[in-house]
């Protein structure tokens, strides 16, 4: 699962996780069953998808007060009309009063983006609300509708990051693949950096900035998710070793089955974040496969086909640029709610994958590692599999819970795109730099050399 081509796979994870399941399960049975009463001394949850409008009917023909009043009326009053409001004559308002004259009481509630509100409802004897005699809440909460947009981005990306991954399998050199298994330096600094000090570094960043302990819990499943398929792309990009950056990313991938549940265990432990963290093993072991499979087809390639193996290859840097922006534009269509995110997102989405990059190149210097082998390293550990965050958080909370949780990663992930393309420009620019002056030397070279001819025969 590309880390850069994150929201198509996330789609997966969305449309087929429990949670969206079960609230898709309560919204229709809460429709079916709009013309219910409901008690006024209890409150009530509504679930709607976006732009969606629902009913609510209750019952108010219980007889309130003292004087028992056959005749009153109820005041409805929306918290925050940008997520959901009361709907009257096409438009949402902010509050209105209904006459309670047989009974009941129904009026209809606008969803808007993402997100949970809630709606106070007061009953009184006087229509300006004067004397309340009872008070309810009505909470509703928003979910994200998935789309015919998201579904088809999946069908159709799918295959080609599928395709991509073969072509990266035949770029796979064997010598170096046995180097990395028998002298794992690399692999070793990949893992510390994944596992150890960039979780550490998101729980010190949550403290810092004293996110609340969801936010907090979810800059740490961002943090501590293995490497993904955009570390490999932009080692590429980059000039990088690319069997280093695909080794690190299978190894951290199956690591990450033991090393997730104890890194957010004992760091959740001592930074006092609650810890209800669900850890998906079944998406892993896919996750696992739909890596493994293709890059060891494209190995298999260079060795049988080496002529096709070399077609092959030719198409990775336009196939991996044209879905690092598609990815791009299917997160712009589909999470729109991100802008609804916490302002200090847009600062953890650059600090988050600039640590791993930071603390990874500073290992590899203390090693000596020559500078391909560091640029791989280093874009494998600050660049995260943030599909499997999406899934964990998915899988231990309820909907639209997770997917506000689940906001903060996305922002994460378009942060990681942002950091790894401005490395992939910096290092066109210093290679067509360097390209250029190396032309003009070599321009100014037969120059100086007919000038110290001329020189040395007019001094005879």
């Amino acid at each position: 699962m590309d880390t850069y081509f994150f929201k198509i796979m996330c789609f997966w994870a969305t449309i087929f996780s429990s949670g969206t399941v079960k609230c898709e399960t309560n919204i229709s049975s809460l429709n079916e069953n709009s013309n219910i009463s409901y008690p006024l001394e209890s409150n009530w949850l509504m679930e709607v998808y976006e732009d969606d409008i629902s009913p609510f009917t209750y019952n108010c023909s219980k007889p309130l007060g003292k004087n028992n009043l056959s005749h009153h009326f109820v005041l409805f009053e929306t918290h925050d009309l940008a997520i959901g409001g009361i709907w009257m004559e096409n438009s949402s308002v902010i509050e209105t009063h209904m006459s309670c004259k047989n009974g009941t009481v129904k009026m209809f509630v606008k969803a808007g983006h993402l997100g949970i509100t809630s709606i106070r409802i007061s009953q009184s004897s006087d229509e300006v609300g004067h004397t309340v005699l009872n008070t309810g809440e009505l909470s509703v909460h928003v979910l994200r509708k998935v789309t015919l947009f998201d579904e088809l981005a999946v069908f159709v990306l799918g295959p080609l990051i599928l395709f991509n991954k073969c072509a990266f399998g035949a770029k796979i050199e064997v010598d170096m693949l046995k180097r990395i298994v028998t002298h794992p330096v690399e692999l070793s600094l990949c893992l510390l950096t994944q596992f150890i000090f960039l979780p550490l570094t998101a729980v010190g960043l949550g403290t810092f900035l004293q996110l609340d302990q969801i936010l907090a819990l979810a800059l740490l499943v961002s943090a501590v998710c293995p490497g993904g398929g955009g570390g490999y792309v932009f080692s590429f990009l980059v000039e990088g070793d690319i069997t280093v950056a695909i080794t690190a990313s299978l190894v951290s991938t199956l690591v990450a089955m033991v090393a997730m549940p104890a890194v957010i265990g004992t760091y959740s432990y001592f930074a006092h974040i609650p810890n209800n963290i669900v850890i998906p093993y079944i998406k892993i072991l896919l996750m696992l496969l739909a890596i493994a499979t293709p890059i060891t087809l494209g190995m298999i390639l260079r060795r049988k086909k080496p002529n096709l193996a070399k077609k092959l290859i030719t198409v990775i840097k336009p196939l991996s640029l044209f879905l690092i922006f598609a990815g791009l534009v299917v997160v712009v269509v589909t999470s729109k709610y991100v802008m609804y995110g916490p302002k200090v997102g847009y600062i953890l989405a650059i600090l988050v994958p600039f640590s791993g990059l930071f603390i990874a190149t500073v290992l590899c210097k203390l090693v000596c590692l020559d500078w391909p082998l560091t640029k791989a390293v280093a874009l494998e550990s600050g660049l995260k599999n943030t599909v499997l965050g999406v899934a964990v958080i998915e899988l231990s909370f309820p909907q639209p819970q997770a997917d506000l949780a689940s906001i903060l990663i996305v922002m994460i992930t378009v942060g990681q795109v942002v950091v790894a393309m401005t490395w992939y420009f910096v290092h066109l620019l210093s290679k067509s730099f360097t390209q250029s002056r190396q032309k003009k030397d070599r321009e100014e070279d037969p120059l100086e050399t007919e000038m110290f001819l001329q020189h040395s025969s007019s001094a005879f």
